[in-house]
């Protein structure tokens, strides 16, 4: 049973950016959470990078297509999509309103942990 943590959940443990520590010493569903904050982590990536070759095709197609004395189409200086930035605008804003008092099912020891965890980490 041992090998089998060896062989098959401690390399995706690690692939998701578990620490050691937190494989053997933490819960086990600690590895689910890290799995689901990988996938999303690689669909987001996937549909900004999505965007990004959308972008490219239009501007590649309109070029190609313009007329001579039409002037071409640049491709954006500006960052034209980013969602992660959206992501932690929300998550601080949820986080900010979370109901304090004890009797709130466990959130005020979420937002005390993670309080803790951000003082910790700067």
């Amino acid at each position: 049973m041992e090998t089998y943590y060896f062989v098959e959940e401690l390399p995706l443990a690690l692939e998701y950016g578990m620490t050691l520590d937190e494989f053997w010493n933490e819960d086990c569903d600690l590895l689910y959470a890290y799995q689901k904050a990988y996938i999303n982590k690689l669909h987001t990536n996937a549909h900004i990078q999505g965007l990004y070759n959308e972008l490219s095709y239009r501007i590649a197609i309109a070029n190609s297509f313009k007329k001579k004395d039409d002037k071409p189409v640049e491709y954006p200086k500006e960052q034209v999509f980013n969602p992660f930035e959206q992501q932690k605008e929300r998550n601080k804003s949820f986080i900010e309103n979370i109901d304090t008092s004890q009797n709130n099912n466990g959130l005020y020891n979420l937002k005390h942990i993670l309080g803790e965890r951000r003082k910790k980490n700067g």
